[in-house]
């Protein structure tokens, strides 16, 4: 065995006996080396040094054997840095520069040589502070994946919490990149064991090979007496060797963070991060978690059940969280995100419990405070400021798939279909296996109208998520990709699915309903209808049924049934009322259909309350409204400022919605050109199909026909009108809009001189 200069060498007769060093002096001395190399050894090194926690200082101990193993393994590398050794005093530093730098007082040095000097000194600092070879074959924005940590105390208490707390601290990093849990629960699934199986060493490595990790990081905590001690080993996935490890002592529960946060730097130093690079990414880890362990455990076990779709079961463990810690910054921003969710549908207390987050700074490190900011404004629906946002984040932490797939479904959602599949295309670059990119890629194929790669895209996420093809809104866009790609048949198959399962059932109801609806059969989808408002007529569904009764006054009007029609607007309301949280965007489409059919005054009720409830700064809440008051003024008469208000709407969120309002306002005022290019823009909109503009676009092709034939365009009258019987070849006869198109056909047969 080879040691540093100055240590006795092993007797050949037997082994070297066990000494306990019980300061920082007999460490340093039994290195030979000076107290300040020790320090710097044990900071950037690794160097196995323990402490003893007391009530006014800490004190430190050593084991000689594990110094001498430690030297062994980096006896060569260290051997190299000797230069650097040897410009430190090897006696106690005192507190003068030039006794540090083995300067006289009384010499007086040549500027030339102080020049010298001072660029060796500088190459000193810059050697400190700068990164340095990792301990494996690591670069900069490489991966590393986190075992479940080893919880040796029987105190479940630790389950979940450390594993959340080492990542929260790890992740303030901008030069190492964790693998999300999402992303191994995928990998699992792939090599056929349960999602939620602990990862050990072997199953660790299988997983970093599969994900191309090249690190992993496997922690544990255990107990002796009072005192907790946790360990750390930096394993070589790929040859399983523990290229590091680490220990650190804690004397209670309250110093346990702290000395968890110290392993994470540690681990990072060791990957090739520079302590520049660390001290300006690092906030002490009970600060940007939280003091409480129980807190912390509260809320890892909600992100837990929030990913396993409990939306309600993870929201009480939050707020549970909070009761523990009202200033726990991360449990804020996890219950803003949830009220914001289209589960929740709370924007008030949402914006509140982000806006709290954002006020505990000091609670939060830069990336965490970033990223709330991203979530908050994505949340609210404010586009420009969250596309800003995110492009800033991503440009500091351009790794991150999981903002890049927000930012991805930002743009979806504002129909900047070309950015949004670039997006879902990088994410699934780094992460090609996590469906719900897939899921999104499909989706913004959709509705560019692309349904070849829409489809693909659907098939692969359900490749890797099979259950998923029943869930609520995928099961309905992935049928209505179908409907759109001209096979109805295959959407109903897939309809089914989704009806056969009881937790499924009402969604799959309705969106058959609307496949009836889409082909004329009206009877068909009024029956469906009712099973589905019957089926969510509870406090779980509330939003569902209020959609599901809106529906049925869209269905109940194309039959002529007017109050029917009204009945089911205020059934559709009432639900919102019950729901008990705004839902801006549906009671603008409910008065919008009240004043249409002539109930005004309810129109007006509903649209003084939404000036005051909506968000100006969320383009798409902002439009609905406009469109409100454009609607509102036309019923009353007032066209030119329902014209504006309606041009207005389209100009911040244009749609089907948007589109087909001006085309229905032209009509009114008599402007048949600008009526016309409405409609035809209305038809083109094949994004209208399974949802609340489904039944005007429907309409448009009628209305569409008869301004062609008013024109004497007599084929493209006949083009758009055969679309229409095409598609209604077993439609309700009686149907007034069915009536309608056979009365067309008709006069244009016997226009051209046939039967």
């Amino acid at each position: 065995m080879s040691h540093p200069p100055g240590l006795r060498q092993v007797q050949p007769q037997g082994p070297r006996p066990e000494r306990r060093l019980e300061s920082w002096k007999e460490i340093a001395a039994y290195l030979n080396r000076t107290i300040r190399t020790a320090q710097r050894w044990e900071r950037t090194e690794g160097l196995p040094v323990q402490r003893h926690s007391h009530e006014k200082r800490d004190s430190v101990f050593a084991s000689s054997s594990e110094l001498d193993t430690w030297w062994e393994n980096r006896r060569a590398r260290l051997e190299q840095e000797e230069p650097a050794d040897a410009l430190e005093a090897p006696a106690e530093e005192g507190p003068s520069v030039r006794r540090r730098w083995g300067i006289p007082r009384s010499i007086v040095v040549p500027g030339g040589v102080l020049a010298g000097l001072m660029v060796v000194a500088a190459g000193a600092t810059w050697y400190v502070g700068s990164s340095r070879a990792a301990a494996l074959p690591f670069a900069a924005r490489d991966w590393v994946l986190v075992e479940d940590f080893d919880n040796q105390t029987g105190d479940p208490l630790f389950d979940k919490t450390l594993s959340t707390a080492f990542i929260a601290s790890f992740e303030q990093s901008k030069h190492a990149n964790v693998i999300p849990r999402a992303q191994i629960e995928d990998a699992l699934r792939r090599m056929g064991k349960n999602p939620s199986e602990k990862i050990d060493e072997q199953l660790g490595r299988e997983v970093c090979v599969r994900e191309n990790a090249r690190g992993l990081i496997r922690c544990s905590i255990g107990k002796v007496g009072t005192q907790y001690v946790l360990t750390a080993r930096l394993v070589d996935p790929r040859t399983g060797e523990a290229v590091r490890s680490y220990i650190e002592n804690a004397a209670g529960q309250n110093q346990i963070l702290g000395a968890l946060g110290h392993l994470a730097s540690r681990i990072r130093r060791d990957l090739g991060e520079s302590l520049l690079s660390i001290r300006r990414n690092e906030r002490p880890l009970p600060q940007v978690t939280t003091p409480s362990l129980y807190a912390l455990e509260l809320l890892a076990q909600g992100q837990e059940l929030w990913q396993k779709g409990k939306y309600r079961e993870a929201v009480t463990l939050f707020r549970d969280a909070l009761r523990q810690d009202p200033d726990f910054a991360m449990a804020h921003a996890a219950l803003g995100s949830a009220c914001l969710s289209h589960i929740f549908s709370d924007p008030v207390e949402g914006k509140a419990h982000y806006d709290r987050a954002l006020q505990l700074t000091e609670r939060l490190s830069e990336r965490e405070r970033l990223h709330i900011l991203v979530l908050r404004a994505n949340s609210l629906g404010h586009f420009d400021e969250a596309v800003r946002l995110g492009q800033a984040y991503l440009g500091m932490y351009p790794d991150d798939w999981r903002v890049r797939y927000s930012l991805g479904t930002l743009l979806m959602n504002h129909d900047r279909l070309p950015e949004a599949v670039e997006q879902f295309q990088q994410v699934i670059r780094v992460a090609p296996n996590d469906a719900s990119s897939h899921i999104n890629l499909a989706s913004s194929y959709d509705m560019w109208d692309k349904s070849n790669e829409a489809l693909a895209s659907y098939a692969k996420a359900f490749e890797l998520e099979p259950g998923w093809i029943t869930l609520a809104n995928l099961n309905h866009e992935y049928g209505f990709a179908l409907v759109k790609s001209g096979n109805p048949a295959k959407a109903r198959e897939v309809f089914a699915l989704a009806i056969a399962k009881p937790e499924s059932r009402p969604n799959g109801l309705r969106s058959e309903a609307l496949l009836d609806m889409y082909e004329g059969k009206y009877g068909d989808a009024k029956t469906r209808l009712r099973e589905a408002i019957l089926s969510t007529d509870n406090e779980v569904w509330r939003l569902g049924n209020a959609r599901n009764h809106f529906f049925m006054s869209s269905l109940l009007g194309a039959q002529g049934d007017k109050a029917g029609e009204l009945g089911e607007l205020d059934q559709a309301s009432h639900s919102l009322e019950l729901l008990g949280a705004p839902c801006n965007w549906l009671s603008a489409r409910i008065a919008i259909a009240y004043a249409r059919a002539g109930s005004v005054e309810k129109a007006e009720r509903i649209l003084e309350k939404l000036k005051r409830d909506s968000d100006p700064n969320n383009p798409k809440e902002s439009s609905e409204l406009r469109r409100l008051e454009g609607e509102v003024a036309l019923a009353g008469g007032n066209r030119a400022p329902a014209l504006e208000a309606l041009q207005r709407a389209d100009l911040e969120a244009s749609g089907p919605l948007t589109l087909e309002s001006l085309a229905y306002a032209y009509d009114k005022a008599g402007t048949a050109d600008r009526a016309v290019s409405y409609y035809e823009k209305v038809i083109g909109q094949r994004l209208a199909l399974g949802w609340e503009p489904q039944q005007a676009w429907l309409a448009a092709h009628a209305r569409l026909a008869e301004f062609y034939q008013q024109r004497g365009e007599k084929a493209r009258a006949a083009e758009v009108i055969g679309s229409i019987v095409e598609l209604w070849k077993q439609a309700d006869a009686q149907l007034p809009l069915a009536v309608e198109i056979s009365r067309l056909q008709k006069a244009l047969a016997t226009s051209n001189g046939t039967r």
